[in-house]
């Protein structure tokens, strides 16, 4: 099992349950771990706290992840449909990407690769903030397989769950 290296130091306090990767919290009590899930071969990683961006990408981080990108059309379809039926209401939680529109600018794109987002996979009805000179970010609701976006300033907007890959 190749789980990253943090999550090493939480199997210490417990395993891994057989069900769905759920590692228990530190001893901190500053940090839910959140739970694994193996898709296609390579680990994802959920939190289940609505929280900003920031706190999101912060956490990933010290998982050794990123937020997950969706520049593959493929990657999106197999995420969704083991999201739909996961144990766990994965479904209809709505998460942070990596989708982004840096402030001054009118292309959303995805991060680090820089490929521009797909118009198509926008719900009806968005990107609301495409003239916004704010930076905006994308979140994603597996259950509908396509993408909203919303300002990431915290102060503006905390809701979004955490999903995180692999970089």
């Amino acid at each position: 099992m190749n789980i990253p290296a943090f999550g090493l130091i939480f199997l210490c306090f417990g395993a891994i349950s057989a069900e769905n990767g759920v590692v228990p919290a530190d001893n901190n009590n500053d940090w839910d771990p959140g739970t694994y899930h193996l898709i296609d071969g390579k680990y994802y990683f959920v939190d289940r706290y609505t929280e900003p961006i920031s706190t999101a990408r912060y956490y990933c981080s010290r998982a050794g992840m990123i937020p997950i990108s969706f520049e593959d059309p493929a990657k999106q379809a197999i995420i969704s449909e083991y999201f739909i039926n996961a144990p766990g209401f994965y479904a209809n939680r709505v998460f942070w990407t990596n989708g982004i529109k840096r402030r001054g600018s009118n292309e959303y794109i995805w991060e680090p690769s820089g490929i521009p987002f797909d118009d198509s996979l926008w719900s009806p009805g968005y990107p609301l903030y495409i003239n916004d000179t704010k930076e905006s970010c994308i979140r994603y609701k597996p259950s509908r397989a396509n993408f909203v976006d919303s300002i990431c300033d915290p102060a503006v907007n905390r809701l979004g769950e955490m999903l995180c890959e692999d970089p």
